[in-house]
């Protein structure tokens, strides 16, 4: 046959065999077919699901596109995995051939399938086109894909624990479960345990998980398990089984303690103590904070390098044992090294040699002292039943032994006792206490614990009254102001140690010619420290507090020494008044210590609830009127502030200043305030109420002296009637005299106070000097106070130095004086009211004893007392 030109159209003649032609004329033109298919694409074309990733048995699908319809014979593969194909599955005759991979178990890609270039082959088979051209299977690579992972790994699993050797009883166990990948469905019933109990379950991440088991049951091994399949990861791999056995110890330690010494100890004496565990312990569990002992220390515990179930410590006695046993007791603080702790607390007794010991004394008829004169003393020792002859005794103190050995003879045995002389210049010098202690020193080598202590006072210092704390005289009985016929003076001497009182017979002291005689008995009531004279007022005694005084001189003492009989000495007492000088002098405690008030107080005092004793009121500067109550017991005042019920708490008058008089005559006593203004206020007492009266029927309404009147009331020209005079800021005093009850004020041609003058005067009248006529008391601005004394013509004289007994009392600013008998002895004293608060200055009565009857004479004057003016008239 000719060829054919390509695109021309040919007619082909038949020549049939029964000699016939046919003709067929063809409709198309011939075309030439030269080129071979080629490789248009490679694609991964199966879907893994929503993972992205095939398992074991999943079927990976890849789509080769040709640039023509190709048909295939035999088996072209692609070349996938390290060694693994995919193989040609179908689509023969069309430009879409199929290839497929089943995955297999072990295969892994976790980038995601790639096909290198040119993986198409042909295996035997052919790729052709339809005119028979053979394909070009060349191709390009394709790069991993992340949408065609691989993954049939089973997930591995290895299950651990914290415990370094053996699990001890209900020990707390802590396993972890470790995954090669992430999980799911993995929690704690896909745990098995056995001799345990399981706790707390926790997730840690996705691939670790712990589980708490405890220890339970008596056997050895905890077996932690879990079975395939129990997790599965991400591409649906299930988990492989994984198990742990873990050994336990259940065994409790126990311990046994012994000594390498045995002897009787004494304080410093050690011994090595061996500490025997029943096994090995864990690292630093045991210490010496587990173990404890009486009457010694234990020190020094180590662990034995060739043994690790022992110890040792060192034990020092810190006391002479006396007893037969020294016991440790062992808490249950240590573990062995699977943590078991012991069953109980553990006291164990070592047995010791026990020897008795000897009991020491002071010779009979000795002390145990050691006085200037004393050289030696004699110590006297019984001796136990054990003791025997040729036994010797040391005695000893704390620090040092007192000479050689006593060695005990016969005549000791049978008597049972021995004497041994200690000299005085071993044991110590003066002001030495020194502990003397024996032990028995046995011949069959052993030692005896120690005897009692005997203590021994080396004192060479000769005892002495206590210095500026000298001689102290009782107070007369409640009532009196001075020692009366028949009542006891007591004197008393304090001295710097106890005293001993010998034979005493002759011991006295003399002070004005009055003998004071030493009472041992009372001497000895108050820790032996006094020396007590005393002395009965006899008839017709007198002495005046300037004539009590004391003179070493004539005291007289015989058996009185301190308790290690050194004598008395009285060289260094000087000689002593008993009274102070001073009139007023301020006590140590006194009932307005508990007062606390400022500004300006200004007190008075006046028998408010009308109960028999003075009750307290304090003005000041605000204005305010403070009432304490006298809460009188048994002759001792008291004073209580009043506050619910006090009848002034309504009144205010800016730098009040308070005094008392019966104004109305009703038998009580009404109220004047002098205050800022420079007025008198009354309020009239009516059943303790106190209202004020109107300035019409206030018979000082027509008074004003300018600023801070300070009023107190005095029969100043004896007519029976109480005068008023007024002190104020500038200082001057203002008279007005009552003349039947009515207040004039006095010129100053006639006013006995005209030339007086103190800032801020603050005026009271009281019998300083005695004589029976009121004598005048002025405080001041600057805290001071100024005695006027009154003559019998009714002058006022000002007293200085020492015809002032106020002279030394200062205050702080704005000095207030007032009197009245705080102490009860008959006698008026002094408060004052200044800036900061009250002071008290107690009077003393100017004889100590006093057996002269007084005269009485009688004056009547006026009957007629306190009277201000008229009732008829207010």
């Amino acid at each position: 046959m000719p060829d054919l030109a390509d695109g021309k159209t040919y007619i082909a003649k038949i020549d049939l065999k029964d000699g016939s032609t046919e003709v067929t004329k063809t409709s198309k033109a011939v075309t030439y077919d030269f080129t071979a298919p080629t490789v248009s694409s490679v694609v991964f074309t199966s879907n893994p699901g929503a993972d992205k990733t095939y398992k074991a048995g999943d079927t990976v699908e890849i789509t080769v596109t040709m640039s023509e319809n190709t048909t295939v014979t035999d088996s072209p593969r692609i070349a996938l995995l390290s060694g693994k194909y995919a193989t040609y599955a179908s689509g023969s005759g069309s430009d879409k051939l199929i290839f497929t991979y089943t995955v297999a178990t072990g295969d892994t890609d976790a980038n995601g399938l790639a096909i290198v270039a040119n993986a198409l082959n042909l295996n035997g088979g052919t790729l052709t086109d339809t005119a028979g051209n053979t394909a070009v299977i060349t191709h390009a690579a394709v790069a991993d894909n992340a949408e065609h992972m691989v993954d049939t790994m089973l997930p591995t699993l290895i299950i651990s624990n914290n415990i370094t050797g053996d699990a001890g009883i209900n020990a707390n166990i802590t396993y972890t479960f470790s995954f090669g990948e992430a999980v799911i469905n993995f929690d704690e019933t896909d745990i098995s345990v056995s001799n345990g109990k399981k706790g707390l379950f926790t997730k840690v991440s996705d691939t670790r998980y712990t589980l708490i088991v405890t220890q339970t049951g008596s056997a050895n091994d905890i077996t932690v398990s879990v079975a395939t399949g129990a997790a599965k990861d991400s591409a649906g791999n299930l988990s492989i089984s994984a198990q742990s056995v873990q050994t336990t110890d259940l065994e409790r330690p126990t311990i046994a303690i012994s000594m390498n010494n045995t002897n009787f100890l004494r304080n410093g004496d050690t011994a090595t103590v061996t500490f025997d565990f029943s096994e090995a312990l864990a690292t630093s569990s045991f210490n010496l904070n587990d173990i404890t002992t009486a009457n010694g220390n234990l020190t020094n515990l180590s662990i034995d390098s060739t043994n690790l179930s022992r110890y040792t410590a060192t034990y020092t006695a810190t006391k002479n044992i006396d007893s037969i046993h020294i016991s440790f007791f062992i808490t249950t603080g240590w573990t062995d090294i699977a943590g078991n702790t012991p069953a109980a607390p553990i006291q164990v007794s070592v047995t010791s040699e026990h020897q008795s010991s000897p009991i020491l004394a002071v010779k009979q008829g000795e002390d145990q002292y050691l006085n200037a004169t004393e050289s030696t003393i004699n110590i006297e020792i019984a001796l136990q039943p054990d003791a025997k002859k040729d036994d010797k005794i040391q005695l000893k103190t704390s620090s040092k032994t007192l000479g050689n050995p006593y060695i005990i003879t016969q005549a000791d045995i049978d008597n049972g006792k021995c004497l041994i002389e200690v000299n005085k210049a071993i044991l110590g010098g003066d002001g030495t206490e020194v502990g003397i202690i024996a032990f028995m020193q046995y011949q069959s080598g052993n030692v005896s614990e120690d005897s009692n202590v005997l203590l021994i006072t080396i004192d060479e210092t000769p005892p002495l009254p206590i210095a500026n704390s000298w001689w102290h005289i009782n107070t007369p009985p409640t009532g009196q102001n001075a020692f009366i016929l028949g009542d006891l003076i007591e004197l008393s001497l304090t001295t710097d140690e106890p005293l001993k009182f010998g034979n005493t017979a002759g011991s006295q002291l003399m002070m004005d010619d009055k003998v004071f005689t030493l009472d041992t008995f009372k001497s000895s009531a108050t820790s032996n420290k006094q020396l007590v004279f005393t002395h009965q007022v006899q008839a017709n005694e007198i002495m005046a507090r300037q004539q009590a005084v004391i003179r070493a001189d004539e005291i007289t003492l015989n058996g009185v020494t301190d308790l290690a009989g050194n004598t008395l000495d009285l060289s260094t007492l000087a000689e002593t008044s008993l009274y102070s000088s001073a009139i007023f002098y301020q006590p140590s405690t006194h009932p307005f210590d508990s007062i606390n008030t400022t500004n300006n107080a200004t007190p008075t005092f006046a028998d408010i609830d009308q109960d028999g004793d003075l009750d307290l009121i304090i003005g000041n500067a605000t204005g305010t009127l403070s009432y304490y109550q006298n809460k009188n017991n048994s002759g001792t005042n008291s004073f209580t502030k009043i506050t619910l019920n006090n009848p002034f708490q309504n009144i205010q008058h800016t730098n009040a200043t308070p005094t008392f008089a019966d104004i109305d005559q009703d038998g009580d006593l009404d109220l004047i305030v002098g205050a800022g203004d420079g007025k008198l206020y009354f309020y009239k007492n009516t059943q303790q109420s106190f209202n004020l009266v109107a300035s019409n029927f206030n018979p000082f309404s027509h008074i004003s002296i300018g600023a801070n009147a300070t009023p107190t009331f005095a029969d100043i020209n004896q007519d029976g009637y109480l005068d008023l005079i007024i002190g104020n800021t500038t200082g001057k005093l203002t008279y007005y005299q009552n003349t039947k009850n009515t207040f004039t004020k006095v010129s100053a041609i006639n006013n006995p106070f005209q030339n007086i003058t103190h800032a801020n005067a603050s005026p009271t009248f009281v019998d300083i000097d005695q004589d029976g006529d009121l004598d005048l008391v002025i405080g001041d601005s600057n805290g001071k106070l100024h005695y006027y004394y009154r003559n019998t013509n009714g002058v006022f004289t000002v007293q200085t130095g020492s015809n002032n007994p106020i002279a030394n009392i200062a205050v702080s600013n704005n000095a207030k004086p007032t009197f009245a008998d705080i102490d009860s002895n008959g006698t008026l004293d002094l408060i004052i009211g200044d800036q900061n608060g009250l002071q008290y200055y107690q009077r003393q009565h100017s004889e100590v004893i006093d057996t002269i009857a007084p005269r009485v004479t009688l004056l009547i004057k006026n009957t007629t007392l306190l009277r201000v003016k008229a009732p008829s008239d207010i």
